[in-house]
């Protein structure tokens, strides 16, 4: 079996993030699911509030298909805090990346993205990543999503008695 450390290497992995895509509102810090490698660089990323700025995240709320940054980003489109972000990520050795996103239930996002360190990913190997974040998606779909859900929610009641002690549900 190959270990994950062999394929970062091959691959280029810098960083690996997973995280449901936050409201327009929301900070990154309160989805993530999965975080690694480079905290130093999620801890600059939130305290500079990049979320609601970062080129990669406008473009998850328009696609369904995986992407390269290079490939589906235009840099001659970005504004001065867009291009502020994808230096921030260069400076922690992300040149590139490749992002996978999941919808799910209410059109919600989530996402797995990969930091690359500027080498070219040939298809096979989108291929490949394809595959890791979709089962890296399920598992933590079952192991951290479901703990979430898993946890007793208080109890509302439709039927409450009023003074006429009749219910108004019927």
């Amino acid at each position: 079996m190959v270990k994950l450390d062999k394929i970062r290497e091959r691959l280029g992995i810098v960083n690996v993030i997973s995280a449901w895509l936050p409201s327009r509102r929301d900070r990154l810090a309160h989805h993530l699911r999965l975080h690694g490698r480079i905290s130093a660089w999620l801890d600059s990323y939130e305290s500079n509030d990049f979320v609601h700025v970062d080129p990669v995240m406008k473009h998850l709320r328009t696609t369904t298909f995986p992407f390269l940054w290079s490939q589906a980003l235009k840099p001659t489109e970005w504004n001065e805090a867009e291009v502020r972000v994808m230096s921030h990520a260069r400076n922690f050795g992300m040149h590139d990346g490749y992002t996978v996103p999941f919808w799910g239930p209410q059109m919600r996002v989530a996402f797995i993205s990969f930091g690359i360190d500027g080498r070219i990913l040939a298809e096979f190997e989108r291929d490949a990543l394809d595959f890791v974040a979709l089962r890296l998606n399920n598992w933590l779909s079952e192991n951290i999503d479901e703990r979430r859900l898993s946890q007793p929610k208080p109890s509302t009641t439709l039927c409450r008695p009023r003074k006429s002690k009749r219910c108004i549900c019927r």
